[in-house]
């Protein structure tokens, strides 16, 4: 369990989901991120994936979550 929970919070592999599925153009940011380019970096987008599992595990469960992630 140790060894899945590390991958899936990894900011690398969350990155790469973020970017397989265009989160950048759903994000909305500040005025100083977007002048430094917020969308492209990498521990926004993860942190946007891990804001989405969380609000899929809250609305519907662990077992709903893990039909679409796993």
């Amino acid at each position: 369990m140790t060894k899945v929970r590390a991958e899936v919070v990894c900011e690398d592999s969350l990155y790469i989901v973020a970017q397989k599925h265009y989160f950048s153009d759903f994000l909305y940011l500040g005025k100083s991120e977007e002048v430094s380019h917020g969308k492209e970096k990498p521990a926004i987008l993860a942190d946007s994936v891990e804001a989405v599992i969380a609000a899929i595990y809250f609305d519907s469960r662990v077992r709903r979550s893990r039909e679409i992630y796993c």
